[in-house]
Parts: structure tokens; C-alpha cells; sequence
């Protein structure tokens, strides 16, 4: 879910006729989303009883590594199509700074 909701903000961000600043509120939307599921889903994995579970550990590890390796991915993913500060919405060849804020927010924090 969390994946999917990154993906939709950063794709309304590359649409068409969307605007510079549109793009940048989008993907400071997505970095706080998944601030925000980094930062809850320790004390939903300790509810759950994944220190009980052995086997629970092991697929939210899988899950957590396959999310980061996500999160490294979507600069590249996204950049060429982000819009341009300062083009008035036309699509440009990427807003990597903004683009690659996505890739450090998975497993690097």
C-alpha cells in the first residue's frame, strides 16, 4: 500500500500540465508519507508479535528491504518527467533534486 500510494503521488507529480510547483507539494507529500509509515510501523510490527513470530520477521525484513530498494529507484524512475522549477508546468528533462528526495527516505534514515 505504501509503495502504490508513492507511486500515484509521484505519477499525478509527472502528469501532463502539471506545475513545477505542484510537483515539488506531491513529492514533499510522498517523503512524508513514508516518514510518517517509517515512523509507525515499529509499533505495529511489535503488536503484531514479530518478536514471538520467527517467520513474521522474516517477511517484514523482505518487506522493508524490497520498500528500500523502492525508495532507492524512484529518482531514476521519476526524474525525466518531474516538471522544471521556473517552466510553467510544461514537463522537462526531470527535477532530480526533488525526484531523488524519495530514494534516502526508505532504510538510510
Amino acid at each position: 500500500e505504501v509503495l502504490a500510494t508513492l507511486h500515484a503521488l509521484l505519477e499525478t507529480a509527472c502528469a501532463p500540465g502539471a506545475a513545477a510547483s505542484e510537483a515539488e507539494v506531491l513529492v514533499a507529500t510522498a517523503r512524508d508519507s513514508l516518514d510518517l509509515w517509517r515512523a509507525l510501523i515499529p509499533h505495529k510490527l511489535a503488536a503484531g508479535g514479530l518478536g514471538d513470530v520467527p517467520g513474521l520477521a522474516m517477511v517484514a525484513c523482505n518487506d522493508l528491504a524490497l520498500l528500500a530498494h523502492a525508495c532507492a529507484t524512484l529518482g531514476a524512475q521519476y526524474a525525466a518527467r518531474m516538471p522544471l522549477a521556473g517552466a510553467g508546468g510544461e514537463g522537462g528533462s526531470g527535477h532530480a533534486e526533488a525526484a531523488g528526495a524519495e530514494g534516502g527516505g526508505g532504510a538510510g534514515r
